[in-house]
């Protein structure tokens, strides 16, 4: 008998939710008799299923212990997990571990694993009870041809049907050959290879940083403000590559200095009658216009996000005559003076927006909101 321990449990658990899917069987089920039931009727279900092999394992072990009175006491368990994995799945198998340990308290787990993915349950397992040994089961198939082709279509099956895995094994492959058809089909298949290096580099950046998990989080908080936040950089970046690419272009033998390079930049043009200057003060606007929406919706107010919209319209056409000033030789008095007399007067309406906007929020807004 063990010094150490004398309250042992025997857990095996599903960390994908087979299981209870297919048997319709709540998680988590305590006792032998429940526990081989549970594996009788997964076994007529689904007898090729490696869930199987270490149910029926964690039973033999559990018979073991009572057989040779290794331990004063003893239970056995089976809990899942779910199927998409993640966070979600970690979580229910805490949760039910605890209402194992809430009809059974155990002082430590003997893990039972499926070879698999489950035993990166360890840890979890290990924040609640002490892991005193883990048991793999490991499957033996035939060598042979016909085999060898089952067990691999059954591989290929789970991974179509796994929602986890079907979005590794098949979405990520399934993207990149439409990518290199779109390439194709437009005489860049020279350039697959070094998309699919920004698109792997990619991916390894959004998951070391964690931005998947902030862009999640951003958008649950404000949907509408993070779709507006898309199209705005959507738009900044379509007007800074326009910008960068008319400016290159129209200064090859670079006759331009610095500063008028920059101004034709900012007046770079792009569609509509609009130039670099407009297209960036829109970017911001669409923005503020979305963060307007969202605030309305919440707190019935916006007056900061119009005193901003205007701003950054009036910035757009104070950036064009700077653009026009730079690119213009400094003997044209007239651009100048256009320039300085379209600050004063962009100047002073700013100044009447915000006043009145303030006003209207303080003065009438407010009172009526309290009454």
């Amino acid at each position: 008998m063990s010094k150490e321990y004398e309250k042992v449990l025997v857990l095996y658990v599903d960390g994908d939710g087979d299981i209870p899917i297919i048997t319709k069987n709540d998680t988590p089920v305590i006792g032998r008799e429940n526990n081989l039931k549970l594996a009788e009727k997964f076994a007529l279900l689904k007898p090729e299923d490696s869930d199987l092999n270490a149910l029926f394992y964690a039973i033999k072990i559990y018979d073991e212990i009572i057989e040779k009175k290794l331990f004063a006491s003893c239970e056995i368990a089976t809990i899942s997990g779910d199927p998409y994995g993640g966070v979600k799945s970690d979580l229910k198998i805490k949760n039910e571990l605890e209402k194992v340990l809430s009809q059974y308290d155990a002082e430590a787990v003997i893990f039972v694993s499926d070879g698999g993915r489950d035993e990166l349950i360890i840890p979890i397992i290990a924040s609640v009870l002490p892991v005193i040994s883990v048991k793999r089961v490991v499957v033996t198939y035939s060598r042979n041809v016909e085999e060898t082709y089952l067990v691999v279509m059954k591989y290929i099956k789970q991974a179509i049907n796994d929602p986890s895995l079907s979005k590794i094994i098949l979405g990520i492959p399934g993207l990149l050959l439409i990518l290199y058809g779109f390439l194709a089909s437009l005489n860049l298949a020279h350039l697959f290879s070094s998309l699919l290096l920004i698109f792997i580099g990619t991916i390894i950046f959004i998951k070391g940083f964690s931005i998947d998990d902030l862009v999640i989080k951003i958008w649950n908080n404000s949907k509408i403000q993070f779709i507006s936040a898309i199209v705005s950089f959507a738009l900044a970046f379509a007007g800074i590559y326009n910008g960068l690419t008319q400016t290159y272009s129209s200064n090859v033998d670079g006759e331009f200095s610095f500063l008028q390079s920059f101004g034709l930049f900012l007046i770079s043009k792009f569609i509509y009658g609009l130039n670099t200057s407009h297209i960036l003060s829109a970017s911001i606007v669409i923005f503020f216009i979305g963060r307007g929406i969202e605030r309305y919706m919440k707190e019935k107010t916006f007056h900061h996000e119009i005193i901003a919209i205007f701003f950054f319209l009036s910035l757009g056409l104070i950036l064009t005559l700077i653009g026009d000033i730079l690119i213009t030789p400094a003997s044209n008095e007239e651009a100048r003076q256009r320039f300085f007399n379209s600050i004063l007067v962009l100047f002073i309406l700013n100044i009447l927006v915000a006043v009145l906007v303030t006003f209207y929020d303080k003065v009438i807004r407010r009172p009526l909101a309290k009454g």
